[in-house]
Parts: structure tokens; C-alpha cells; sequence
């Protein structure tokens, strides 16, 4: 009898497994070994590698490029699965972007060797770029669907364009596209894992989703406060019954979660309903409704992707809720760092300002501090600036116990010291702070889990982060006041 059982405890153990996508194990660590070789390389050079396990945090590693040309990651970390880029912060007389490797998918085990040749066309690395390795065939796979998609994507973005209010406008069928997308991967399949081919065919099956969401998000993000009632309801049912439902993935739930465009695709949705409901979208109530639509690791995903999506205040309700929805690995792990990240002292971290001195936030230590994070070129950090922040700035300019801080994470001092007096993104007689040569990889923007631009935080007179990038502090002057205000209470 204790021999069946142990039989039915294996079997359960095993299926149990296949359908997570992860192997159960006891191994806690795990390793990101990439070699990169670029023919535009020079010794010293640093390279930095951002690794995702899910959409809500990033990690990040910097290693110098060796006397050979080669630059060498071993990244340690908790989590078996995610994606990846590469890219470089010396930029090339040509001007090609920094970007070497974009997001691509990474699995336990890959010990992988990356070569990239001096590209003929500015930007082109992906026809310049070969890999080999343990695990080598899943990233070749990945560039041949994405060459195969880019003309694809590219003119369908195009006629989208054409279809930017959902009230008069129809979706296109896409369904040709998909059907091209899933013929190049069914070729490579038997070259990668299970998991890694329902992940990639979950991410094809969302790509006709993209630029419908698209602009679904900018359109409801432009007029949502101006709608009336009706077609806000109107709106609503549109994507509770046309957008939202799930189509059938066939594929395991561990694949569907990790999917990266399902992270961010149903995120986005959930966050446009919420606003349409609310003009100050509540995540608590989001959540449930995401408990009642999703089961699963993609419905924790997606719970997930919400805390990026709506920002948190930390409330105890709020804490608790994440705490019960988000239980399963490796999606608890990531929540442990979400809470680790909106807990951290600000006055810890150093900047420097435009005399080129290291400031040290804890010298504003009295003060409620709203932190803003920009770079130049960024123009939704201009918008926020101009509809919010300057207007912000003159009415609070004469209160004592609340400060704005400006950091701008620019690379090249000279350019940041010059963008400030155009009065763009900040101006002359604001706390102007530099995140230094480092730009977006200053610790800072690791251990906070800066993302986005831009990016807001409230923080209390003691450095405690008291509103994370939420829409109070980010969409408008009347909601931004308003918070302030009653912290000041």
C-alpha cells in the first residue's frame, strides 16, 4: 500500500510540474551565464545586462569587456525563467542605439554565447547576431519569428491608426498573421523545451492584440475624464465582452502567465477598465476582479503586472490582499520584491547636482519630498512636467514642509545641465539632481524598480515611500494636490 501511494505522490509531483513549467525543486539560485562578443567592442567597455523575470522587476549586472573583445555575465538570482537584454553605454560615432540583445527569453540551464558582427546598417544587430551554447536554439528560433514579425507588425501599426475609437471602428483579423508567426516556430519546435514553445506561441497568439490595446490605452488615457457616463459603461462592456475574455491558449498556465505579452496586454486592459469606473482607479478592487476572471498563475501574473500598472500606497489592506492573491513561485518571489522595493529609505541614495557635488537625500530629511525621474527626450516626462508638476510647483512654492526633488537620469552631464533652463522637464530653481555616467543602472533605479518614465514618488519626512508611482501623483495637477495635501494635514 505505501508503495502505490508513493507511486501516485511521483505521478502527482510530475504533472504537477509539467503543468507549472518549472521543475520543482530545491534549488534556490540559479545563474545567467552569457558571453558577448561585438565586433565594435573595446577593452573596458562596459556592457549591462537587465534580466525580467516577470514584467513588474528588473535586475541588473555591469561587467567591463575583457583584452579579447568578450564580455562575460554570471548573473545569480531566484528565479528560473524570464527575459533579457544587453546593451552597451558607450555609444558609437554612428549612432547606433545601445541595444544589443532586446528581450528575449531565458531558461535555467543556458550557458549561452552571443556574437554580434559590425552591422552594415545602423541599429540592424538581429541579421548580424549569431548564438551558440547550451541552449542556443531557442534564442536562434526567437530572431527568425521576430524578423519574420517585424514587417508584419510594423504595417499593421500602420492601419491601426485608422481605428482609434472603439465606438465607430473594428478590430482587423489578424488570424493570417498568427497563422505565419506559428508556421516559423512549429519549425524550430523540436529544438526547445515545452515550456519555451507554449510561451512563444502564447506571445504570437497575443501579437493581433497589440495594436488594438494599443490604442485602445492611449484613447482611454486621452478622453476618459471627459466621457460621459454612458459611454463609459458603454466602453466598459465593450472590453469585458470583447476584448477581455481569454481565448483558449492551449498551453499550460505557467506558460500563459510567462508570457510577456499577457503580462502586459491584460494588464494595460484591467487598468483602462479601472479608470473608466474611477477617474482614481482603485487596485484593491481591480484585484478582485481579476480573482474572479483568471484562476492561476495568470491570474497572479496579472496581479502583478497591476502593482507596475497602478503603483502602490502600501495600505495594509492593500499588503494583505497581494499577500493572499500571490502565493505560488515563483510569482510569490517576485511580490516579495515589489513590497522589498516600495519599503526602501530614499534617504539612503546619493546623487549629484549640477556643480557636479554628491547630494545625499537625507539632507532634505523634515520634508514630505515628491520625486520626479526623467531623462531628456522623454515627452511623457515634458507632458508631466508642463500639465502637472509646474503647475504643482507654484502652488505649493511657499509651503515649508514639502520639496519637489528633479533627478534626471542623462548620461552626458553637459546635456542635462542644458535641457535645464528650457524650463522642459524641470526648471532653474527646482533640486536638480543626476543620476551620474550610470544613467537608468544607478542603484537607485535597481533597488527602487524604476521602469518607466517618468516616475513619481511621494515620500514621508523620515524617506518612507508613501505613494509609488501611483495616479495620484501622476495624472493630473487636481489628484497630485490633492494627495499632497492630505499628507500635509
Amino acid at each position: 500500500m505505501k508503495k502505490i501511494v508513493f507511486v501516485i505522490t511521483i505521478l502527482t509531483l510530475v504533472l504537477f510540474s509539467k503543468e507549472n513549467g518549472w521543475a520543482q525543486t530545491s534549488q534556490k539560485t540559479f545563474h545567467i551565464n552569457i558571453k558577448v562578443k561585438f565586433d565594435l567592442n573595446e577593452p573596458g567597455d562596459t556592457l549591462a545586462l537587465t534580466f525580467w523575470p516577470h514584467f513588474a522587476i528588473k535586475l541588473q549586472q555591469l561587467s567591463q569587456v575583457d583584452s579579447n573583445g568578450m564580455c562575460s555575465f554570471d548573473m545569480e538570482q531566484q528565479f528560473p525563467f524570464g527575459t533579457f537584454s544587453v546593451e552597451k553605454f558607450k555609444a558609437h560615432s554612428r549612432n547606433d542605439h545601445n541595444r544589443l540583445i532586446e528581450r528575449v527569453y531565458w531558461e535555467a540551464g543556458d550557458d549561452l554565447i552571443v556574437s554580434i558582427k559590425k552591422n552594415a546598417i545602423i541599429n540592424d544587430y538581429e541579421n548580424c547576431t549569431t548564438f551558440s551554447g547550451k541552449g542556443s536554439t531557442k534564442y536562434t528560433l526567437q530572431y527568425k519569428i521576430r524578423k519574420e514579425q517585424q514587417t508584419i507588425y510594423d504595417e499593421q501599426i500602420i492601419k491601426a491608426k485608422s481605428y482609434d475609437d472603439p465606438f465607430t471602428d473594428t478590430i482587423p483579423d489578424m488570424k493570417p498573421i498568427e497563422d505565419r508567426l506559428i508556421s516559423v516556430l512549429n519549425q524550430g519546435r523540436s529544438t526547445i523545451s515545452p515550456f519555451i514553445y507554449d510561451v512563444l506561441k502564447t506571445d504570437i497568439q497575443f501579437i493581433p492584440y497589440i495594436p488594438a490595446v494599443e490604442h485602445l490605452k492611449l484613447y482611454i488615457r486621452s478622453k476618459y475624464v471627459k466621457l460621459p457616463q454612458d459611454k463609459r459603461e458603454q466602453l466598459i462592456l465593450f472590453l469585458k465582452n470583447h476584448i477581455l475574455p481569454l481565448k483558449k491558449m492551449n498551453a499550460s498556465q505557467a506558460a500563459v502567465g510567462a508570457s510577456s505579452l499577457f503580462q502586459h496586454t491584460y494588464g494595460n486592459l484591467y487598468y483602462a477598465i479601472a479608470l473608466l469606473e474611477n477617474n482614481s482607479p482603485d487596485l484593491i478592487s481591480t484585484i478582485e476582479e481579476v480573482n474572479s476572471n483568471l484562476k492561476g498563475l495568470q491570474r497572479q501574473s496579472i496581479i502583478l503586472s497591476l502593482i507596475k500598472t497602478f503603483g502602490l500606497i502600501r495600505q495594509q489592506k492593500e499588503v494583505e490582499l497581494l499577500q493572499k492573491s500571490v502565493k505560488s513561485y515563483p510569482y510569490n518571489i517576485v511580490l516579495n520584491k515589489l513590497l522589498q522595493q516600495t519599503s526602501i529609505n530614499l534617504f539612503d541614495y546619493t546623487f549629484i547636482d549640477t556643480s557636479g557635488q554628491n547630494v545625499a537625500l537625507r539632507q532634505f530629511k523634515g520634508k514630505f519630498l515628491l520625486i520626479d525621474f526623467w531623462y531628456s527626450g522623454c515627452g511623457g516626462c515634458a507632458t508631466y512636467y508642463k500639465n502637472v508638476l509646474s503647475k504643482i510647483e507654484e502652488e505649493f512654492k511657499n509651503e515649508s514642509k514639502f520639496a519637489i526633488v528633479s533627478i534626471s537620469s542623462d548620461t552626458k552631464f553637459d546635456k542635462w545641465v542644458k535641457s535645464i533652463p528650457m524650463n522642459r522637464y524641470t526648471n532653474k530653481d527646482a533640486i536638480n539632481l543626476n543620476t551620474g555616467p550610470l544613467g537608468d543602472k544607478h542603484k537607485f533605479c535597481e533597488e527602487i524598480g524604476q521602469q518607466v518614465f517618468p516616475f513619481a514618488l511621494l515620500v514621508d519626512p523620515k524617506g518612507n515611500i508613501i505613494e509609488y508611482n501611483t495616479t495620484e501623483i501622476k495624472h493630473s495637477q487636481k489628484l497630485l494636490s490633492a494627495t499632497i495635501r492630505k499628507y500635509l494635514k
